[in-house]
């Protein structure tokens, strides 16, 4: 038996061997679901002569090496694409050096023999930071879940503690299972410490004393070296699947439609309610699909919002956590209510009310269907590109509504106040593409907006 660079974890399974772990991760489709992504510790060995290799040598006599260690990660990177990088040198600065992907442990040992020779070792203390920041970009953009074997040869700087702690704690928001196989000699004592800190969402980090592996029989050292790396992977997995809420791209409906995307998320929301940031505290406010135009009723202490694909708007009482729903049948962009306690809404269709509200007066008991929307003020009714991106109420009870492209490109848009029914005819500024977040001064005197084209 192997100490597998320390004490073994409570809350994950014991295996005996790497073929049992192999059937617990067939079992949760883990291998169908996952990538790999390999950072090697660019300084290269520190008690080896660095040098340019040519080819893979037949037999490595080097033995608790780099080189001994992607030889040994065949059962770690199988034979799918793997994505190599290098950290820590001269070269990679404060980013990693991204090879080209590789297809298992012998091309990935050659592709390491070809590059190595060109990184150049400098005094700054390892950092685990740039490394972690590369993986994280990879798990946003395929939503997959990855094994991360970071390959070092020298320990952490205790002076890079509190960042290299921060890296591996943002790592365990992700759906990343970090691996350190630490070659050359034992992990120090601040490396360990690093390992097993706690207040991370959940046990992310694997320490791998690979100096124990390279000690094994060479036809066994390769099946110790995946039983060390994945053996918390299969509880790892099913912590972030049942805590945290992941979903492997297979199980996410695809829509043929140009807005797939868009049906998609909204699949992945109605598995989950959405939330409502109020005051620091997370409340349920039922299933949104795209939330917009957020404004605060002072008066009535209420929050009114929009859900811009769901096509209803909402009024959420933090003192009762009520939260009413009400169908606009159409594209809302914004909702907001006057000091009659009227509220308006603006849909494709220009700024409606909503006929038998009070907002002052909000029956929960209702139904969404249970209002009646009626025209209030048609806005450029004929211009078809026309979109109504946000709007508010002055003190004095006016309704400020801000109009934009469509495609957000040409400047056609503009901010218009109404007066009352059918009072809009000109707007008083135009040549504007998107306009977002209106807000007046507590006095009335200013209206403050955002160009979001113009940044």
């Amino acid at each position: 038996q192997i100490s597998m660079g320390g004490k073994q974890s409570k809350a994950g399974r014991v295996y005996t061997s790497y073929e049992a772990l192999c059937k617990e991760l067939k079992a949760q489709n883990i291998a169908g679901d996952s990538r790999v992504v390999i950072g090697i510790d660019a300084k290269g060995d520190p008690t080896h002569e660095r040098k340019e290799y040519e080819a893979v040598p037949d037999k490595l006599n080097e033995m608790n090496t780099i080189d001994t260690a992607l030889e040994c990660a065949g059962y770690v990177v199988g034979t799918g694409l793997t994505c190599p990088y290098f950290f820590g040198s001269d070269e990679a600065k404060n980013q990693p050096i991204a090879l080209r992907p590789t297809r298992g442990a012998t091309e990935l040992l050659a592709r390491y023999h070809h590059c190595v020779g060109s990184q150049h070792v400098n005094e700054k203390p390892l950092s685990l930071k740039p490394i972690i920041d590369q993986v994280i970009k990879h798990a946003d953009q395929t939503r997959q879940f990855h094994v991360v074997l970071l390959v070092i040869a020298h320990d952490l700087d205790p002076s890079l503690k509190e960042e290299n702690q921060a890296a591996l704690k943002l790592a365990a928001r992700y759906p990343l299972s970090i691996v350190i196989v630490k070659t050359g000699g034992s992990p120090s004592k601040h490396t360990l410490e690093l390992a097993r800190a706690k207040g991370r969402f959940f046990d992310n980090v694997t320490l791998v004393d690979f100096g124990e592996i390279s000690q094994i029989d060479e036809k066994k050292r390769e099946g110790f070296m995946g039983l060390a790396c994945l053996r918390k992977v299969p509880s790892q997995y099913k912590v972030l699947r049942e805590k945290q809420g992941y979903r492997p791209p297979a199980e996410v409906a695809v829509f043929e439609d140009a807005n797939w995307e868009a049906e998609r998320r909204y699949q992945e929301s109605l598995l989950s309610d959405a939330k409502l940031l109020v005051l620091g505290r997370k409340i349920p406010t039922g299933v949104v699909r795209m939330g917009h135009g957020a404004w605060w009723d002072a008066e009535n202490k209420q929050l009114h919002y929009a859900d811009l694909l769901g096509k209803h708007v909402f009024i959420y009482n933090p003192d009762t956590k009520t939260n009413t729903a009400i169908n606009v049948c159409g594209h809302a962009a914004f909702a907001v209510s006057d000091r009659k306690g009227a509220m308006f809404v603006a849909t494709q269709s220009g700024i409606e009310k909503v006929d038998g509200l009070d907002v002052s007066k909000v029956d929960p008991k209702k139904k969404p269907g249970d209002y009646w929307i009626t025209k209030h003020c048609p806005i450029e009714e004929k211009v078809k590109s026309r979109f109504i991106t946000c709007g508010t109420v002055d003190p004095t009870g006016k309704l400020w509504v801000c109009t934009g492209d469509k495609e957000f490109a040409e400047p056609i848009g503009g901010i218009w106040c109404c007066h009352g029914e059918n009072k809009v005819t000109q707007p008083l500024e135009s040549g504007l593409s998107h306009i977002g977040g209106m807000a007046f001064s507590l006095d009335g005197k200013k209206l403050y907006t955002a160009n979001l084209n113009t940044n």
